[in-house]
């Protein structure tokens, strides 16, 4: 499916993909770093799509987006708080639950801190970014600092090390090649001004008044667990599963359970 282009404020032209029952709840995913939109493969092609509309997008240096290679495109909070908003402006979201996947996490964070949740009507993480600090990197982030060389060997190695670390139990070799492909089309650009910018969001979810699930695998080795329980405690209306058996990606390793919960959740937030 083709995407269509919305326009961050900045300039930035983001591609951005619509599945799913136009008239259902939505939905709205947010990727991790050095993935894409076809990250929700497992979500699109299921259930899911028949109990809402779903609406994913590339992040700005991702997939069909545009890829700037000045570092301030990257590194100002700002810039990733109103891409998140316009996408759901492009896409006339009214009330959507936001799916956030590790670095999605930093995006929603960013724009909780700016503009609020009162036009979200919950938010999902899954395996996500809420605080940052050495103490919160997993030991598959080791090989993130290799992933900003420009030896393209060195490059290439890493990469492909620090996606198969995202899994408990290896993808199948399609689609670990097309992970690859995609974490291989962010340039190095992107990749350095995504790493290190500081956030805070505790302020936010603790403010959080629509409902919050927590999901993350217990054998995540790229977001600590910890960070998972600690997100729920912090968000008042929250819930928290862990899932045993899966790494960094618990939609993609658990698709029947995240599924089921994610359309429950949805059911939730209309009560």
């Amino acid at each position: 499916m083709m995407p269509v282009h919305v326009a961050a404020p900045d300039g930035v032209n983001l591609a951005v993909y619509e599945w799913g029952t136009p008239a259902a709840p939505e939905v709205l995913f947010v990727h991790d770093f050095c993935s894409s939109a076809m990250a929700w493969a497992k979500q699109r092609r299921s259930d899911v799509g028949a109990a809402a509309r779903l609406v994913a997008y590339d992040m700005r240096g991702h997939g069909s987006s545009d890829k700037p290679l000045e570092p301030g495109y990257y590194k100002e909070p700002v810039r990733w708080a109103d891409e998140l908003r316009a996408v759901m402006d492009g896409l006339a979201l009214e009330h959507p639950v936001v799916v956030a996947w590790g670095y999605g996490g930093v995006v929603l964070g960013h724009y909780l801190n700016l503009h609020g949740a009162a036009r979200l009507a919950g938010v999902v993480l899954a395996g996500a970014i809420t605080r940052i600090g050495p103490e919160w990197s997993g030991p598959a982030r080791r090989h993130v600092p290799h992933m900003l060389s420009e030896n393209v060997a060195e490059n290439v190695a890493a990469t492909r090390a620090y996606l198969r670390g995202w899994f408990a139990q290896a993808p199948v070799q399609e689609d670990f090649e097309l992970m690859l492909g995609c974490a291989m089309m962010v340039p190095l650009a992107a990749r350095r001004g995504m790493i290190g910018p500081a956030l805070d969001m505790d302020a936010a979810l603790a403010a959080l008044t629509v409902p919050a699930l927590v999901v993350h695998g217990a054998n995540d080795p790229v977001v600590p667990p910890e960070m998972g329980r600690i997100t729920a405690k912090r968000a008042p209306r929250s819930q928290f599963g862990l899932y045993e058996g899966c790494g960094h990606a618990p939609f993609y390793e658990a698709p029947e359970r995240f599924n089921r919960s994610l359309i429950q959740f949805l059911k939730d937030t209309r009560k």
